[in-house]
């Protein structure tokens, strides 16, 4: 009978730009205030790429730091999944790029497209190579330059997002080890007939960019804002009760809840209905806006770096995305102080 592997969280890092967009900054450029962008989704400020920033740019600094966290050489990572909305490009991945630029040079690298889901898929999959062995280290991370791709005449989808990355570093450990596992639960999941109600619709084979595509604004996000605030609501919602039935846990036994940061309303429903306390939630939003993929990677190590995640700590993860796609987790924080 094959023994699965332990997974041990090794390192944890992020990286924002340091270009701030306010609220305040947003009233100069679109019919919006300050009090109708902070009472709608808790957002007071994000950060912006420059010009001349990537995606791939901000994975590498926030790779970097949790490399030095893990005190790990990059040549000893064997797998690099990119988690991203917003690549560099359509080819090379974004992971290739990132893989190089490190030093990753006998690493299998890849990217993962789930939307805001991303990271969470990245680690459901790197666990999978983890557990069997196939793999010994992974550098898995979300990162996004959504500000790339955001209509600023449109003041329901531009004042939503922010750029930046969030690296985590996983190693496998033997099962006889004093080392609880990181990974008590995982779960994902996708619904593809929601699809059109978040998505970015033309640069794709589907529709090439053209001079209409670029006319009619179709390089952008088009959201439909109420149809994914009644969808976020739904699952995040169903992935909570799921993780505690799958594991027999209780909404006291978690430490710390990190719901996807898209909006503060969708967080206090679920805290409402769920009776969860609001001191156990993790709210990362009003500095940062909604970083899609990077945005749980950058909470926890955001979390970690301030102390507030402390080791055997559990946190509860959930997440939703454009695909429509879903995803969570039950992480114990056994990295070393």
């Amino acid at each position: 009978m094959t023994v699965l592997n332990k997974i041990k969280i090794a390192g944890i890092g992020s990286y924002v730009p340091e270009r701030i967009m306010t609220n305040f900054d947003f009233e100069k450029i679109v019919d919006t205030s300050d009090e109708w962008i902070t009472t709608r989704t808790g957002i007071k400020k994000r950060h912006f790429a420059s010009e001349s920033e990537a995606s791939s740019d901000f994975a590498i600094k926030a790779s970097l730091i949790a490399l030095k966290d893990a005190k790990m050489d990059p040549k000893d990572i064997d797998l690099v999944i990119v988690g991203t909305a917003t690549p560099d490009m359509l080819f090379p991945s974004t992971a290739c790029i990132v893989a190089s630029a490190l030093g990753c040079v006998n690493a299998t690298a890849f990217d993962i497209s789930a939307g805001c889901s991303g990271f969470v898929f990245s680690l459901s999959i790197a666990v999978q190579y983890l557990r069997t062995g196939h793999f010994k280290n992974a550098l898995i991370i979300g990162t996004e330059a959504l500000s790339k791709f955001l209509d600023f005449s449109n003041r329901e989808t531009s004042v939503l997002f922010g750029d930046g990355a969030g690296a985590m570093v996983l190693r496998n450990i033997e099962t006889d080890t004093n080392d609880d596992d990181a990974i008590v639960a995982l779960i994902t999941g996708s619904d593809g007939s929601g699809g059109n109600k978040l998505l970015l619709p033309a640069g794709g084979s589907r529709m090439p960019a053209s001079i209409q595509t670029v006319k009619n604004h179709l390089h952008y996000v088009h959201m439909e804002g109420k149809e994914i605030f009644k969808f976020a609501v739904r699952i995040s919602d169903t992935i909570v009760d799921t993780l505690l039935k799958n594991t027999n846990l209780t909404i006291e036994s978690i430490d710390h809840y990190l719901f996807h940061q898209a909006n503060i309303r969708i967080l206090d429903s679920a805290v409402k209905r769920l009776n969860i306390p609001w001191e156990k939630v993790i709210v990362t939003i009003d500095e940062y806006g909604n970083t899609s993929s990077a945005a749980i990677p950058m909470a926890l190590s955001i979390s970690s770096s301030s102390g507030r995640i402390k080791k055997n700590d559990l946190i509860l993860i959930a997440v939703f995305g454009a695909g429509l796609t879903w995803g969570g987790a039950i992480l114990r924080w056994n990295k070393d102080e």
